[in-house]
């Protein structure tokens, strides 16, 4: 049996990331200077460094948040099927599969954050279990506070997690498993795809705060008061400022809440000159009357823009997810093949590093080097067109009296059986 190496031979180098919790911008608060710009578009301020920061919130926005579950729930709601060398013993298979099958939709659902934040760490944690090295969980790591450590030929070796109030903790050798996306020319960092859309989040925000703002100077009230300088009494009778006393009628009025005033003949004697002041007061309450073009609809057609935007950023046509109502059926179709290959590509990928990250690492622990890529994992097809056309050519084999025996006898139907959640009777002496 194979001991987990949980240390390297060579020294160990921390690569700095574009946006690695090591390496990022000092500073990505937002410029909000009305007008000014270096990003060569007038009236809107830079857009956010990419941070993982900037990268959280720009999840949040709800078009992306649809975008990306539409990208990542066929490749998580999907199956792998399970293959082996022909010399393979099929106990290596059934070990594999059986340890890592339940770990599958947790460990897509975490490697898929690649796709916002570049990369997905974890941190395998093995357990011994019956003299076997069973891997239990697949731990991901948070990408902040993650370095990625490499040799001095750059191969990646583990990685360095920087906790807030400890020392830093390596996580080396067959306890690293990093899923990259992205990645140009061995960037082990990958590349985010919000940063296809950082500008058009940034400048569709920036576009909400307009319209939020734009929305309450129309709708509300927009008072002025005049008053006279000095002093005055309030309603407790405590000598005030005329100032503070008007910027709480003001703050009043804004609440809807009803207002008093004096009347200036209170303080005059002859009755005719009272008669002529009654209802007149120093302090004078008037609000603006706005008017004016609407430019509501300019707004709400700029944000329209911008949610496309956000769509295309993320390999998808606006089509599948925003305007389903126009176009035929047969353009719709198309588009929706298209996002559906880009999910099997996904799928293919994240596949792909897990064969060699962990496959390979449990069944090297377990059996040796020379078990290392016996067993793999392919992904099912996602597009229901090709799964459909491959099922009626496997019905029509088994219909044929010819095919049939030779189809029967390459089909796992107990793998069919488990995958189709099919009760099967336990072996062993029945009851009568």
């Amino acid at each position: 049996m194979y001991t987990v190496n949980c240390s390297a031979t060579d020294p160990l180098i921390g690569l700095p990331g574009v946006v690695s919790a090591f390496n990022r911008p000092a500073s990505s608060a937002t410029n909000n200077l009305a007008g000014f710009s270096t990003t060569g578009v007038p009236g809107f301020a830079p857009p956010d460094a990419g941070t993982f920061a900037t990268y959280r919130r720009i999840s949040a926005h709800p078009t992306i948040a649809l975008v990306m579950k539409m990208v990542t729930a066929p490749v998580v709601a999907n199956t792998w099927g399970w293959s082996k060398k022909p010399d393979a013993p099929q106990a290596w298979l059934d070990f594999v599969r059986n340890m890592l099958e339940p770990l599958r939709a947790k460990a897509l659902t975490d490697g898929l954050r690649a796709l916002s934040m570049g990369f997905a760490a974890f941190e395998k944690v093995w357990v011994l279990v019956e003299g076997r090295m069973v891997l239990d969980k697949l731990k991901p790591l948070l990408p902040e506070i993650t370095q990625i450590l490499v040799d001095r030929r750059g191969n990646f070796r583990g990685f360095r997690n920087q906790s807030p109030n400890g020392d830093p903790h390596d996580v080396l050798g067959n306890k690293a498993f990093l899923y990259t996306y992205d990645g140009e020319c061995g960037n082990y960092y990958g590349r985010s795809r919000h940063e296809n859309v950082r500008v058009a989040w940034s400048h569709a925000m920036q576009t909400a705060e307009r319209m939020a703002q734009y929305q309450k100077k129309i709708a509300g009230v927009i008072a002025q008061l005049h008053y006279p300088e000095g002093t005055s009494r309030d309603a407790a009778g405590a000598e005030r400022s005329n100032d503070w006393i008007a910027q709480q009628i003001l703050e009043a009025v804004s609440m809807g809440r009803s207002v008093r005033f004096p009347n200036l003949f209170a303080s005059i004697e002859d009755p005719a000159t009272a008669a002529d002041l009654a209802g007149k007061s120093q302090w004078v309450l008037s609000q603006f009357d706005l008017g004016g073009t609407d430019y509501s609809p300019g707004l709400l057609n700029s944000l329209a823009y911008y949610d496309k935007l956000l769509f295309r950023g993320w390999l998808r046509p606006e089509r599948v997810g925003l305007d389903t109502q126009h176009g035929s059926r047969a353009d719709a179709q198309q588009h929706s093949e298209s996002s559906i290959v880009d999910s099997e590509l996904l799928d293919q990928d994240f596949a792909a590093a897990f064969n060699a990250g962990v496959i390979d690492d449990v069944l090297t622990l377990n059996f040796g080097p020379i078990a290392k890529g016996a067993v793999w994992v392919e992904p099912a097809p996602i597009s229901d067109t090709h799964l459909n056309t491959v099922q009626a050519v496997l019905a029509a084999m088994l219909h044929n009296a010819q095919t049939a025996p030779g189809v029967a006898g390459q089909i796992d139907v107990p793998a069919v059986l488990d995958d189709l959640n099919v009760p099967v009777r336990a072996t062993g002496p029945t009851l009568e």
